[in-house]
């Protein structure tokens, strides 16, 4: 059994998201995925300099679907928690390091919340401990 407030999930790749089909995926975390938004600017005619015309913001998300498994089997395998028969994470979290989200678990028919940090900007994330809903 593990003790300890959380743990630290290393598997990158067990977020990368298969629903969405961006511009861009980022190959070398391929736990995540990078949507592009492009967003227009106004022309100022006061300004001298030319200003751009469109800017990029690239946002990177977890798959809900993926990690309620691996969270799943983490609370299952590392927490050894019994009877974990469904986890729930909303979707479109974004992969920014201190990031912090919670999943509903239904533990034993009785419903748990665990707590999800992001520690870094590759994906890896932290699983707390399932507390009591």
């Amino acid at each position: 059994m593990v003790s300890g407030a959380a743990l630290v999930l290393l598997l990158v790749g067990a977020c990368a998201r298969d629903d969405v089909t961006p511009p861009e995926t980022s190959p070398s975390a391929p736990g995540v995925t990078e949507t592009v938004t492009a967003t227009e600017l106004a022309d100022d005619a006061t300004t001298s300099a030319p200003s751009p015309t469109t800017t990029t913001a690239i946002t990177k998300v977890f798959n809900a679907a993926v990690m309620e498994n691996d969270v799943q089997r983490l609370l299952t395998e590392s927490y050894e928690v019994r009877d974990v028969r469904s986890v729930d994470c909303p979707a479109d979290q974004e992969v920014e390091p201190g990031n912090t989200f919670d999943c509903d678990a239904l533990i034993g028919g009785e419903p748990h919340t665990v707590t999800i940090t992001v520690t870094d900007a590759e994906g890896r994330y932290e699983v707390g401990q399932p507390e009591p809903a």
